[in-house]
């Protein structure tokens, strides 16, 4: 699947299997979706709502990350951002899960430019 070897935690961020399976095997359309979703602007919103306090935008957003990251099969950002998403319902931060999105997201960001470079 790959033309090199995958990081060793590589399937903890991205499950590419999975994702394919998700569009029904579709895997040029994973690719595409899968590039569309490397940049995504959910996350500067969200982060932007954070510090102005505003816990209904910054779960909206979260929600939206929460969502792109079920369908693409990113596992730990659709885990936490699915706990985040449940917490900023209720109107409420916690800099725990937010050190935790900035540690997750880029990370996961730097699987997917991988997975990019290196699926055949």
């Amino acid at each position: 699947m790959f033309n090199a070897t995958p990081p060793s935690d590589l399937e903890k961020y991205i499950d590419v299997a999975q994702g394919v399976a998700r569009l029904g095997g579709n895997f040029p359309v994973y690719k595409r979706i899968l590039a569309k979703g490397v940049d995504l602007p959910a996350y500067t919103s969200l982060k932007e709502a954070l510090a102005q306090g505003d816990m209904k935008n910054a779960e909206l957003h979260a929600h939206t990350i929460k969502g792109v990251a079920g369908n693409l099969s990113l596992a730990a950002l659709f885990e936490l951002t699915t706990e985040y998403d449940a917490l900023l319902k209720t109107g409420v931060n916690s800099p725990e899960l937010e050190a935790r999105l900035d540690e997750i997201f880029p990370k996961t960001n730097d699987y997917i430019k991988w997975v990019l470079e290196n699926i055949q």
